[in-house]
């Protein structure tokens, strides 16, 4: 999970790096890099967490849709042309990591 959590923050500096949404072929990019993670993340976990306690596995999947959900409604957004899309991303990914810290101090 290391290498995936350094995949996110690699996604997480670039969308903070844009100086404006002006720069759609950068934020589609991004996007797409984020659905990729997203799909591969799900996949991983799946497979990790087949052994696991069925409500942990269960809580954990749930988390990995929804994000693959939120991008897709980015993509969404991108397309319709949000002038703050990339604002918004930014926002949704500090708090998917917070949440992750927390959750991984838990355990």
């Amino acid at each position: 999970m290391d290498a995936q959590r350094k995949v996110f923050m690699s996604i997480f500096n670039d969308v903070s790096n844009l100086q404006h949404d002006a720069e759609e072929k950068s934020l589609l990019s991004i996007i797409q890099r984020l659905r990729e993670y997203a799909d591969y993340n799900l996949k991983l976990s799946e497979r990790l967490l087949e052994g696991c306690d069925e409500t942990e596995r269960e809580v954990q999947l749930f988390q990995n849709r929804l994000f693959l959900k939120r991008i897709n409604a980015f993509q969404q957004e991108y397309e319709y042309g949000n002038h703050f899309l990339a604002k918004n991303i930014l926002r949704f990914l500090k708090k998917w990591l917070v949440t992750d810290m927390l959750n991984a101090n838990d355990n």
